[in-house]
């Protein structure tokens, strides 16, 4: 997925086999959508996950569902709105790139601000390490982007966005890492 992207040729996943260019279909078809279903799971959490999962598989077995009714199960599950999901990453080639700014560790609890610099309103995880392990970890939801935020960081050394990139975003270098 990566490639495609970085060179401005990506397509988004909701689209017909055919008309997806030679290059794309193995990258968006099997990669880009498999690394949108994986950060869709580390968002909800795995329990979650699993649940609007089988939900779906109950409600649509031996039928033939339609997109939106991926979306209407999981939103109904998950309790959550996921149009970012479902509408904004399935249906653009927008590119996600957010950035750590104003980190500040205290030994207690670290306060930042992250900056969505392009791509879609989507939520997004900040972890706080030790050693380059993590310690702590916390999802925020799309709007809270520009304000200031605050983890519970003790004995934190390090202060990223997304170090397990689980987000699909194509700029990780202005992450963090202080």
């Amino acid at each position: 997925y990566q490639l495609p992207a970085s060179i401005h040729i990506d397509q988004p996943i909701e689209m017909r086999s055919s008309e997806y260019l030679p290059l794309n279909y193995g990258a968006v078809v099997y990669k880009k959508t498999a690394l949108a279903f994986d950060y869709l799971r580390a968002y909800l959490g795995e329990s979650l996950y699993d649940q609007c999962m089988h939900a779906y598989f109950e409600e649509w077995k031996f039928k033939h569902p339609q997109p939106q009714d991926v979306k209407a199960v999981f939103e109904k599950v998950s309790g959550k709105n996921l149009s970012w999901f479902f509408d904004d990453l399935f249906n653009t080639t927008n590119q996600q790139d957010f950035a750590l700014r104003k980190p500040h560790l205290d030994g207690t609890k670290a306060n930042f601000t992250v900056q969505q610099r392009s791509g879609i309103a989507a939520p997004f995880v900040v972890s706080g390490l030790k050693n380059g392990t993590t310690i702590t970890e916390q999802w925020f939801e799309a709007d809270q982007t520009g304000r200031t935020l605050e983890i519970p960081c003790q004995g934190c050394d390090k202060l990223v966005i997304d170090p397990n990139k689980v987000m699909i975003e194509t700029n990780y270098r202005n992450n963090g890492g202080i």
